[in-house]
């Protein structure tokens, strides 16, 4: 995490998937969201993160879960001014 500023310096949008549940990867995945260092990272910083929810992505085999998840990241990256 103290490099993530320097490792994503260059992407214009980012694409995070997080777990979402009682669960240690879940409780990390928050904690590396609320850091400071983590609000560094410059397209992050610009309101340039889709955030996605990894049940939704790979929850839903098949070509109804990959249709779900291209929509909610094409709504997502269309809101953003790039």
């Amino acid at each position: 995490l103290e490099v993530a500023d320097h490792l994503l310096g260059e992407a214009d949008v980012l694409v995070v998937t997080r777990y979402i549940g009682p669960d240690p990867l879940a409780e990390n995945a928050r904690g590396v969201l609320d850091s400071p260092l983590w609000r560094r990272v410059p397209a992050v910083a610009a309101g340039r993160m889709v955030l996605m929810d990894y049940q939704g992505i790979w929850g839903n085999w098949g070509v109804r879960g990959l249709e779900l998840a291209l929509a909610e990241l094409a709504a997502q990256v269309g809101a953003m001014d790039l």
